[in-house]
Order: structure tokens, then C-alpha cells, then sequence
């Protein structure tokens, strides 16, 4: 996000927030799409990475 004096903010996404709800989705048999308005890449906020979560590392590694 640019913020109004030109500086870029990082508005990343949590990845518990983001890869729980699809990994609930894919384990119910649906596939999901993801995309940007600009298509730029899915910012994910990596310092929150759960390290000990298997299904949530292995959903990530998927999309």
C-alpha cells in the first residue's frame, strides 16, 4: 500500500488467516484461484509462518 507521503507499506496477508480457510476448502474437494487486481504475487506476512504446522507449510507449498 502507498502510504501518503510515497512510502510503500507491506499490508501482507496473516498466513494462518489465509491458508486455515483454504485448507479447510481443499480438504472439503474444492481448488481455489488466487489472484491480485494488478496481478502482482499474494503477499504473505512470512514472520508469521507457523513453523510447526504441517498442513498449514503444505497448503502454502500448493498455491
Amino acid at each position: 500500500m502507498t502510504m501518503q507521503n510515497g512510502k510503500k507499506f507491506s499490508a501482507g496477508n496473516h498466513p494462518v488467516e489465509t491458508l486455515v480457510p483454504m485448507l479447510h476448502l481443499a480438504t472439503a474437494g474444492f481448488d481455489a484461484d488466487i489472484f491480485t487486481p494488478t496481478g502482482a504475487p499474494v503477499a504473505i506476512e512470512m514472520w508469521a509462518m507457523p513453523s510447526e504446522d504441517e498442513a498449514v507449510k503444505v497448503i502454502f507449498e500448493k498455491y
